[in-house]
C-alpha cells in the first residue's frame, strides 16, 4: 500500500506539471509561437496518455502482488495451523482433568463449558485417561501442553508478518502475554514434593481449601487485594488464567475458521 501510495503521488505531480505547462502554452506560448504550441499541445496529451496509462497497470500490478502475498500468508497460517490444532485438542483434554473432580473425567475434546474453583480439587491427582502419561497428575500433563501451545504460538508469529490477518496475531499474542505473566506452574507442582510437620501431603491440604465452604469467599477477597500471603493464591491465578485461555483459544479456532473458508 505505501509503494502504491508513493505512484500516486509521483503520478499526480507529473499531470501537475504538465496542468501548468498546458496553462503556459495556452495563455502565452500560443499566441507567442503558435508553430511550437502545437507541439506543446501535443507533447502533453500524449503524457498524460501515457503516465495514466502506467499509473493504472502499476496498480493491477500492485493489486495482484498483495493478493499473492494475501494467499502466501493465509497458506503459512494453514499450515502451521496443522500442529497448533494436535495440540489444542491435547490441551483441551488435559484442560478438562484439571477443571473436573475426578469421579467426573472423561476423554472429551472439547472445552467444559463452566467450572468453578472447587472443580480444581482434583488437579494433583492422575488423569486417569489411558493416553496420558503414567503417575503424572492432571496439572503436570496440562502444563505440558501449555507449554507446547505456547511455543507454536511463538513461532508462528515468528515465521508470519500477519499483515492481512491482524485479529489472529492480537488473539495469539495475548494467549503468549498471559499464559507466560500468571505462569505459577512451577510453585504448583513443586507443591507436590511438600510435606507438613504432621505428615501430610500438601497438596491433600490444597485439596480440602479448594473443596471447603470458605473458597468462594477466599477467592473474592483475593480479587479485591484483600488477602494476605497464602499458599492458595498460584491456584487462584491458575483459575482466572484457566478462563482466560480457554476464551482466547476459543477466539483463535473462530479466527482460524474464518481464514480456512
Amino acid at each position: 500500500m505505501k509503494k502504491h501510495q508513493i505512484i500516486l503521488n509521483i503520478t499526480l505531480v507529473i499531470i501537475l506539471v504538465l496542468i501548468v505547462v498546458f496553462l503556459f502554452d495556452i495563455f502565452w506560448l500560443k499566441t507567442a509561437h503558435p508553430y511550437v504550441s502545437g507541439y506543446v499541445c501535443n507533447f502533453i496529451t500524449e503524457c498524460i496518455g501515457i503516465v495514466i496509462t502506467v499509473y493504472f497497470i502499476q496498480s493491477i500490478f500492485d493489486k495482484y502482488s498483495e493478493e499473492e502475498k494475501r494467499i502466501d500468508e493465509r497458506n503459512k497460517i494453514i499450515r502451521q495451523n496443522k500442529f497448533i490444532t494436535e495440540i489444542i485438542k491435547q490441551y483441551i483434554l488435559f484442560f478438562n482433568c484439571v477443571v473436573q473432580p475426578i469421579e467426573t473425567r472423561k476423554a472429551e475434546y472439547t472445552f467444559q463449558e463452566q467450572f468453578e474453583l472447587k472443580d480444581l480439587c482434583d488437579l494433583h491427582k492422575i488423569t486417569l485417561l489411558i493416553v496420558a502419561p503414567c503417575m503424572q497428575s492432571s496439572i503436570e500433563v496440562f502444563y505440558r501442553y501449555e507449554k507446547q501451545l505456547r511455543q507454536l504460538f511463538i513461532k508462528m508469529l515468528e515465521t508470519i508478518d500477519f499483515n492481512f490477518y491482524p485479529e489472529l496475531e492480537k488473539i495469539i499474542m495475548k494467549f503468549i502475554t498471559e499464559s507466560t505473566k500468571s505462569d505459577v506452574s512451577d510453585t504448583i507442582i513443586n507443591n507436590q514434593k511438600l510435606t507438613l510437620s504432621d505428615g501430610k501431603k500438601y497438596t491433600d491440604m490444597m485439596h480440602d481449601m479448594l473443596c471447603g465452604d470458605d473458597i468462594e469467599h477466599m477467592y473474592s477477597d483475593y480479587k479485591q487485594n484483600k488477602l494476605s500471603a497464602n499458599g492458595i493464591m498460584p491456584y487462584f491465578m491458575l483459575y482466572d488464567l484457566l478462563k482466560e485461555e480457554r476464551s482466547l483459544i476459543m477466539q483463535y479456532q473462530k479466527e482460524i475458521s474464518k481464514i480456512s473458508e
